[in-house]
This record gives C-alpha cells, sequence and structure tokens, in this order.
C-alpha cells in the first residue's frame, strides 16, 4: 500500500514537472527536443495571420525541404520565382527549446517560435517584417 502511494505521488510529481513546454504539445515525451527536431522537414499548412495560405505556396514554392542536422547545421532547399535556392548554416535552440534560430553562414538570424514538436511534427511561427504571423507545420 506504501509503495502505491509513492508510487502514484512519484507519478503525479513526473507529470505535473514535465509538463509541455509547447503549446500545443506534446504533453509527455522520452525523447529530446533536439532527437525530435532533427530531420527532414516539408510544409503541409502554411498561413499567414490565420488564413490558409499552403496552395499558395506551393505554387510560388513547389520545393521547400527544411533539414536539422544533429551536428546543429542545416539546409533548406526551396523554390522562389522558379529558381532553386540552398541556404546553408547552423540553427541552435533558444529559450530553453522553445525556439530555434536558422543561422545563414555568415549572416543574421531567422527565429521561429515552436508551439508543437514530436518526432513527426513541428509546428513553428514567426513575426515576418511586415507585421504578420507566419504559421508553419512541418512533417518529414
Amino acid at each position: 500500500m506504501r509503495l502505491q502511494l509513492s508510487f502514484s505521488i512519484f507519478l503525479f510529481t513526473l507529470l505535473s514537472l514535465g509538463a509541455c513546454r509547447y503549446k500545443d504539445g506534446p504533453k509527455l515525451t522520452l525523447r529530446s527536443a533536439k532527437a525530435r527536431i532533427c530531420n527532414s522537414w516539408q510544409v503541409y499548412k502554411y498561413s499567414v495571420d490565420g488564413k490558409d495560405e499552403t496552395s499558395t505556396l506551393k505554387a510560388i514554392s513547389p520545393t521547400w525541404i527544411l533539414t536539422m542536422n544533429k551536428d546543429n547545421t542545416y539546409v533548406w532547399k526551396y523554390t522562389a520565382l522558379f529558381i532553386g535556392i540552398e541556404e546553408k548554416g547552423t540553427w541552435e535552440f533558444l529559450e530553453g527549446g522553445t525556439k530555434f534560430n536558422l543561422r545563414k553562414d555568415g549572416t543574421g538570424s531567422n527565429i521561429w517560435t515552436i508551439t508543437r514538436l514530436k518526432e513527426k511534427e513541428i509546428w513553428a511561427e514567426q513575426v515576418d517584417n511586415n507585421g504578420k504571423l507566419i504559421q508553419y507545420q512541418l512533417r518529414p
């Protein structure tokens, strides 16, 4: 009986302390954030200020792949005006893993706020230079 009570208290504490750091989940995971984020990601949903613009993005940029590597490098391949672009640089977590920064080789930052981070799904958002909220939902 005492062991069962101790286990219940331990489990409650673990779940309470290990609460989700991302507003859209997951609530509990055994994999590190780095293990979950390292993958090749493609956009499956894209919105601007809450309006779904996925079809517009895919028409403009049919290729959109962000590969994040365990050595904290990334390669972002996309199409812009029918021209293939490959951006390379380094990435890092910020603010306890709730954000990540893509730093193009030798230049500025591109900071994304993570709202959901699972092994097979990332939801992230950022505010563009015009103050618009850009939201991405990515899958491998």
